[in-house]
């Protein structure tokens, strides 16, 4: 078993603080807060010898207060720290604190500052107690790093001066390569006999030397009506394996980690692992696939949308700017005609020969529909455009309403018309004369009204498809 399967004790130190970082820039309530000494810590401070032992003192009293550890060379120290303690003191400016001249006045400090503070040095028995609470922790699959971060705030609650970060990162990976086995049997005892076998069925390959691992493992393609089916009938598929199952028993973190390892594995590997292992790995990417997968159908959803809304409202804005100039030349027909019709100096009877002599009849007829048809495109254009890519969109659109993606859209009233288009598209209820329309963009209304008063329901499922990506 390798040992980078639950993270290494490099991968631990690359993300942990090395030693103390103190503040350099420091407001006025932290350094208060955080090193200012008490009535009975000056007591302790002013038996120390010398100005520059007494702010030393003072100033390591307060590290291993906030820090759990003291501090191994003073450079780091700010000048605002220092000259705040100064202060406090009673003791002229310093610009900078020297290292302790004798080693053994450093080491005097800092048995009285533990005796002090009552703090305890990490000797073998603590140790020992640190591997049994790290070991229940890590059974219950916590990470290297957050292992880490506990066994720096248990031991300070339990008043121990913390050890090297590498002596505790040495203790995390040990305690972490031997909880692994019971982790991974914890995590594999609650897969059943069924779906260990689907699980076996998913790192056989075909004829082709793909698995369908490798088909899950595979990213989302562009979008399109085709591929949007293919892809929701991936997630019905891995959705109809788990059932009911949401939860692998550890922490979301450490779940999304194995998820990524059995992904980063191909077949051959899991096939080579223990089965405790093998079905622990393949149960987290299950269960993370599936929750993956549906938030890759949302975004797909979320672009075809967005494309196709793009592209009808640009072929949409061009045959409105063709309209318009054919009803710019046509309005100028239709105003002439309409000053002979108006000209009181010929006879009423004669007018619309006169306007059919002057303009003629069929370019007269002409303008006119130029003008209708720039008003109905400036109107309904839109919509029009919209009807005539209905066919593709109804293609996958009940699929995919059909999922189980309440969180994502959180709103309701917007439930209850998803709902209400499950309902028609199974056939439990016909599609209602006035359906909710609150969803709908307010100059899609009008245009989608049949003469008899009835909703055109492609606008509305339409509407309904863009609501849902907004949502």
């Amino acid at each position: 078993m390798q040992e980078n399967d639950i993270q290494s004790r490099t991968h631990t130190a690359k993300k942990r603080p090395r030693g103390i970082n103190l503040p350099t820039d420091i407001s006025d309530d932290l350094l208060v807060r955080e090193w200012t000494l008490s009535a009975e810590d000056k007591a302790q401070v002013r038996q120390c010898r010398g100005d520059a032992n007494r702010v030393r003192f003072a100033i390591q009293l307060c590290v291993l207060r906030k820090y759990g550890r003291f501090l191994e060379n003073y450079s780091s120290i700010s000048a605002r720290i220092l000259n705040y303690h100064c202060r406090q003191l009673d003791i002229p400016p310093l610009l900078s604190l020297d290292e302790p001249e004798r080693d053994a006045t450093e080491y005097g400090h800092q048995q009285k500052i533990r005796a002090y503070l009552q703090y305890a040095q990490f000797d073998e028995r603590i140790e020992a107690e640190l591997i049994a609470w790290l070991t229940d922790r890590a059974v219950e699959g916590a990470l290297a790093q957050e292992l880490f971060q506990k066994a720096e705030r248990v031991l300070k609650s339990w008043h121990v001066i913390l050890p090297a970060p590498a002596r505790i990162e040495r203790l995390v990976a040990s305690v972490l390569a031997q909880a692994k086995e019971e982790f991974f049997e914890k995590i594999a005892g609650q897969v059943s006999s069924k779906l260990r076998k689907r699980f076996d069925e998913l790192l056989a390959t075909s004829a082709s030397g793909k698995s369908d691992l490798f088909r899950l493992k595979e990213y989302p393609p562009a979008p399109n009506a085709k591929q949007m089916l293919s892809y929701i009938s991936r997630f019905q598929w891995l959705d109809a394996m788990l059932g009911e199952i949401t939860e692998t028993g550890v922490s979301p973190a450490m779940q999304r980690h194995l998820a990524l390892l059995a992904k980063r594995h191909d077949v051959s590997d899991l096939r080579r692992f223990v089965p405790s292992k093998k079905y622990a790995l393949l149960f987290c990417f299950a269960v993370e696939t599936r929750k993956t997968i549906l938030d890759h159908l949302v975004d797909m959803h979320d672009k075809y949308m967005t494309d196709l809304l793009r592209k009808y409202k640009n072929k949409h804005e061009a045959k409105l700017k063709q309209s318009r100039k054919r009803a710019q030349s046509g309005l100028a027909v239709v105003l002439d005609a309409s000053d002979i019709v108006l000209d009181n100096t010929i006879d009423k009877k004669s007018r619309v020969d006169e306007v059919f002599t002057r303009v003629g009849e069929r370019p007269y007829r002409d303008s006119v529909e130029d003008c209708r048809e720039y008003l109905r495109v400036q109107d309904n254009g839109f919509v029009d455009q919209l009807w005539n890519h209905y066919s593709q969109l109804a293609r996958y659109l009940p699929s995919f309403l059909g999922l189980k993606f309440e969180a994502s859209i959180g709103s309701q009233p917007l439930l209850d018309a998803v709902q209400l288009y499950r309902n028609v598209c199974a056939g439990v209820s016909d599609f209602p004369v006035t359906p909710p329309t609150f969803f709908l963009k307010a100059e899609w209304i009008y245009p989608s009204r049949k003469p008899d008063g009835s909703f055109d329901r492609r606008i509305w499922d339409i509407g309904l498809a863009v609501a849902v990506r907004d949502a």
